[in-house]
């Protein structure tokens, strides 16, 4: 057998460590390549989870890094999440009692007579009263108010222009003897509709129409569960988070006659004392918890206006304020 000259056995050799250098350079690139690819994807999730837990701090109220993070160096979608919820932070770091004024203070009540007691008794903001004696769902836009020194404005712009954080729509017993529960209630739908046109971030409460006392004869216990149960359902067909229902009829009955109770009435039999705007108001304050609300439509101590700093109680006996308000005509079956 011919053996290989030494110079050809030299440049075999060479190649073949020339083949496993290049092999071992690849074999290392790689391995760095997929090393360096995992440490990203490790990142990212941090950061995914970072975001989720800044957004999951922010809503309770607490401070800290994670805060920080949600306020702008996340991504986009977690700042927009901590925007909606920042309303709901700035209520969790008041005390119940700071919370429940802070409620009153935002809270706007449209409908009748026994709706004006909200901000006749210095519940709430005068300027946050547009109810008035007469009015219902049916004729809601016959009367105009005054806002922000203008006259004679709709309601629903007097909404547009205060984007309020909570309105609570009371009215119903100016339509039970007037029209039936389905106009009713086909009626108060289009109203929420028109308010959450105007206004989409405000938070709807749609009360129920409030009991009479026993030997009241203007309506009955049944005609009241009739138009309430279907207000109710309404209410709930709309499947608006921001829109929910409220049984202020079950708060104020007394449950052995389904009348209201005599500590709640005004004295006529159908408008109320203040004691029941206080029930009603215990028995609101807790669904409001649950309501999401933007920060820019929350009106905190330091932007209360004039007028609704100097609200303050009424007073007067139970009879007296309700002789300022309150009248009931039989002949056309209204409450003034």
């Amino acid at each position: 057998m011919e053996e290989l000259p030494l110079a050809r056995i030299f440049y075999i050799l060479l190649a073949i460590l020339i083949a496993l250098v290049i092999g071992f350079s690849v074999i290392l690139t790689a391995r760095e390549y997929w090393s360096r690819n995992s440490v990203e994807t490790v990142s990212a999730d941090v950061t995914v989870a970072t975001g989720v837990t800044a957004t999951a701090t922010t809503s309770i109220g607490e401070s800290g890094s994670d805060v920080s993070a949600a306020s702008g160096e996340t991504t986009n979608g977690t700042a927009e999440t901590t925007e909606d919820t920042m309303g709901e932070n700035l209520l969790a770091a008041m005390s119940e009692e700071e919370r429940y004024a802070c409620y009153a203070n935002n809270l706007v009540v449209m409908g009748d007579s026994i709706a004006s007691g909200y901000h006749l008794y210095g519940y709430i903001p005068t300027e946050h009263g547009l109810a008035t004696g007469n009015a219902a769902i049916r004729n809601l836009h016959d009367y105009t108010y005054s806002y922000n020194g203008t006259e004679d404005m709709d309601v629903i712009d007097i909404i547009a222009a205060m984007q309020p954080a909570y309105i609570l729509m009371s009215m119903g017993m100016n339509d039970i003897n007037m029209i039936s529960s389905e106009t009713y209630t086909e009626t108060y739908h289009m109203e929420i509709e028109q308010l959450l046109v105007v206004s989409p971030n405000t938070n709807i409460v749609v009360t129920s129409i409030t009991p009479v006392e026993y030997d009241e004869t203007f309506t009955t216990v049944t005609a009241l569960n009739e138009y309430n149960s279907a207000l109710e359902e309404m209410v709930e067909s709309l499947g608006l988070e921001n829109v929910v229902f409220f049984d202020a009829f079950s708060v104020l009955e007394d449950s052995s006659n389904h009348s209201l109770k005599s500590e709640y009435s005004a004295g006529d039999g159908i408008h109320l004392a203040p004691a029941a705007y206080e029930a009603m108001l215990d028995a609101l304050y807790p669904i409001l918890d649950t309501m999401t609300v933007l920060a820019e439509n929350l009106i905190l101590d330091d932007e209360t206006d004039d007028t609704a700093e100097t609200t303050t109680a009424d007073t007067t006996t139970d009879t007296e304020t309700y002789d300022t308000y309150g009248t009931t005509d039989t002949t056309t079956q209204q409450v003034y």
